[in-house]
């Protein structure tokens, strides 16, 4: 009689499970993720009624092997099923790390039993972070209590259904946790548990239904009332779909929350029938459609310096301020742009450091803001670096250029000897001594045997002609000095050979000398060269160094791995050194002084222009010791409004409004207005050629009185 119950009550165990979906519902979820172009998805349904040992039993009665069976079978899509032992998969992690570029669907039903606490434990791991004091961890959102069910007969694999008996439905599942045959432990609940329900939708307050996940929930009525405790976003991604039996329709609506306190948006986002399919006519883009924010109030931080902080907002946007932080007016100039866009207020946070300096893993200013939630969203744009992108993140739309050079009058070059040698490299210099030298070897060989052939066609006057036939080094130097001069000599050759050698000589010498003279001319009355191009020139040139004393600029040399800037701050800037000056003394030191001055230049643009005399004007050269950088506005990491404040800065930016603020917040280099017709030569640039004539008419003078000395002596000694 046992035996007759117990095969009794197996015989009706499947008519306790009755599917609560139809086959349109499914090729309604198949046509929308195929829509949404969503490839990965987690589904949340269950029976009507039934028991769970009965589903347990009977798992292809139950409508989330039903769902899985059908959107796998499609090919379009993976199923993705947690492991209720092993939640936290390594693989279910690296795929949830991907965010927003990779988005996750998930279908729920709302209707079933359970379908409230679906939507709030999800059954779906995620990923926040937990900020400590040293570094950023990547959490996994494990949704437990809910119900596993093992499936007899069926397993997951990649996109088809394969049998295997006793495997549980699992896309990935850890290696430590094999399948569990049914017939052997069926009545452990552990594996059927439902989680109590002590907190209402508490998983939305772990702020998970954001655009990472988009999420369909089916239901037979219109989105409840109980949504409204749903920590939603403005970037929620959630479709709510309920069937019109009086238009055999499915009616779609998008919903949504400008706050998670605030009352939930709902449109009418389209509808979808069997024959039409998906029917959506929300086309806008999604945040250009929410961009009214209803005056909603958001903190906002910003870095100011140099501008008074007492009614912030109202010196920020005076015209005589622009010079004086120009970042800071700039980018808040910037925010009103999107305040006006999304119609939002905002509460400035103002600090003076942007947070570089991180020490002990505890960052200051506006990236501590960032970390730690102090503010929604940033005014000043940063730039990015790894200790900024672990504590924060930021909109990757580039708002600021920060341009930071190295300011200085170049000096004169006065070193005449380089000015004169300068026409020819030393190799040059080396290759014309060397040839004149064999000109001077040809002519005293070729005078050699012209004179012995002489003596042998006239051998009474042999010894006569040879001594006057025959050139002695000393002439041959006479005779090139004098090609060189351009100054004719009285000694000729008879034979062609050495008239050829004679000829050559003065040609050369001819070219040499037209192309030397042009080029010092050329020099001497051009405008002067720029010696210091680069920052090594900088370290060898006898200049002081020194930067505007403001915060961003002392890590940018005291913490640079740069070797050439490490070079610069040991050797001008480091103790017993003054580094860092405030922007009216680096600036008249500039002008009075042979100073360098590293400041952002746009700021000093206008004081340049009224304090710095025309010629001043023309002498100012920059060098860029550091690469111009782009700088991006910054969220606290996994904020609803990065992607919504990046769709506005991008479409500020391609629509030319941040194009048209450059034209006035970045003034042009002051102009050189000197225009000279002629240029004057100094005689500190030939004061070398006039030393140079000088010391030849002295040892000439030299020569000539030992020589006058030795003659006479030489004189007398013969009387």
């Amino acid at each position: 009689m046992h035996k007759v119950g117990n095969v009794c009550f197996l015989l009706l165990l499947p008519c306790l499970v009755a599917p609560h979906l139809s086959e349109e519902v499914f090729k309604f979820v198949e046509d929308y993720f195929t829509f949404k172009s969503v490839r990965i998805i987690s589904c949340f349904t269950c029976s009507k009624r039934g028991t769970y040992i009965a589903a347990a039993m009977f798992p292809a009665f139950t409508d989330s092997y039903r769902v899985t069976k059908s959107l796998m079978s499609s090919g379009k899509f993976w199923m993705v099923s947690p492991d209720p032992d092993h939640p936290a998969t390594p693989q279910l992690g690296s795929i949830m790390k991907n965010g927003y570029y990779y988005k996750f669907g998930v279908f729920l039903d709302h209707d079933c039993r359970a379908g409230k606490q679906y939507l709030d434990e999800a059954n779906i791991h995620g990923t926040s972070y937990r900020q400590t004091d040293n570094h950023v961890e990547q959490t996994p959102f494990v949704f437990n209590h809910i119900p596993y069910m093992v499936i007899r007969n069926v397993a997951v694999h990649s996109s088809r259904l394969k049998s295997r008996p006793g495997d549980r439905v699992s896309l990935f599942t850890s290696e430590k946790s094999p399948a569990v045959p049914l017939g052997k432990c069926w009545y452990r609940l552990r594996l059927l548990r439902y989680a109590s329900f002590s907190s209402y939708y508490s998983n939305s307050a772990r702020r998970f239904i954001n655009a990472t996940f988009n999420w369909l929930v089916w239901s037979k009525y219109t989105f409840a009332s109980e949504t409204e405790d749903l920590s939603m976003s403005i970037d929620t991604e959630m479709t709510w779909a309920y069937p019109d039996s009086s238009s055999d329709r499915v009616i779609l609506y998008d919903l949504y929350k400008i706050n998670y306190s605030w009352p939930i948006n709902g449109t009418l986002a389209g509808h979808w029938t069997l024959k039409e399919g998906i029917v959506f006519n929300l086309t806008q883009y999604k945040y250009s459609r929410r961009q009214d924010l209803r005056g909603i109030v958001y903190t906002a931080a910003l870095v100011v310096n140099n501008i008074p902080t007492t009614n912030l907002e109202e010196e920020l946007v005076k015209p005589e301020n622009k010079a004086l932080d120009s970042m800071a007016t700039y980018n808040y100039r910037g925010f009103l742009l999107m305040q006006q866009m999304y119609n939002f207020s905002k509460r400035i946070l103002h600090t003076d450091t942007f947070g570089y300096v991180v020490e002990g893993g505890k960052p200051e200013g506006l990236v501590h803001m960032m970390k730690y939630g102090e503010a929604d969203v940033s005014i000043s744009a940063l730039k990015l670096n790894h200790r900024r992108m672990d504590m924060s993140d930021f909109c990757p739309v580039a708002t600021w250029e920060l341009r930071i050079c190295a300011m200085f009058r170049h000096p004169q070059i006065t070193d005449s000897y380089g000015v004169l040698l300068k026409p020819f490299q030393p190799k040059l210099w080396l290759g014309c001594g060397l040839i004149w030298v064999l000109m001077m070897a040809a002519l005293r060989f070729i005078s050699f045997f012209e004179s012995q052939y002489h003596v042998q066609d006239s051998p009474h006057d042999s010894i006569n002609t040879e001594t006057e036939g025959a050139w002695t080094w000393s002439d041959t130097l006479v005779i090139i000095m004098g090609a060189l001069s351009q100054q004719g000599s009285t000694m000729d050759s008879k034979w062609i050979t050495g008239r050829i050698v004679f000829l050559n000589t003065h040609i050369l010498a001819l070219m040499m000398n037209v192309y030397y003279s042009a080029f010092v001319v050329s020099s001497l009355l051009s405008a002067p060269t720029q010696s210091i191009r680069n920052t090594r020139d900088l370290i060898d040139s006898s200049l002081a160094f020194g930067a505007e004393d403001i915060n961003y600029n002392r890590p940018f040399f005291e913490m640079s791995a740069n070797p050439l800037v490490q070079e610069l701050y040991r050797k001008k800037m480091a103790p017993p050194h003054t580094g860092y000056y405030s922007r009216e003394t680096g600036l008249r030191k500039v002008l009075t002084e042979p100073f360098v001055f590293h400041t952002e230049a746009i700021n000093v643009y206008n004081d340049i222009e009224e304090t710095f005399t025309d010629q001043a004007k023309c002498d100012l050269t920059e060098i860029l010791v550091f690469p111009i950088q782009k700088c991006y506005p910054f969220v606290p990491r996994t904020s609803p409004l990065k992607e919504f404040f990046t769709y506005g800065y991008r479409k500020a930016v391609e629509g030319g409004l941040f194009n048209h603020m450059n034209r006035h917040w970045r003034p042009a280099k002051p102009a050189c207005s000197v225009k000279t017709e002629f240029r004057s030569v100094g005689t500190d640039t030939i004061v070398f050629a006039v030393w140079l004539l000088a010391g030849g008419l002295l040892v000439s003078a030299f020569i000539c009185t030992t020589e006058i000395i030795l003659r006479s002596k030489y004189a007398t000694d013969r009387c």
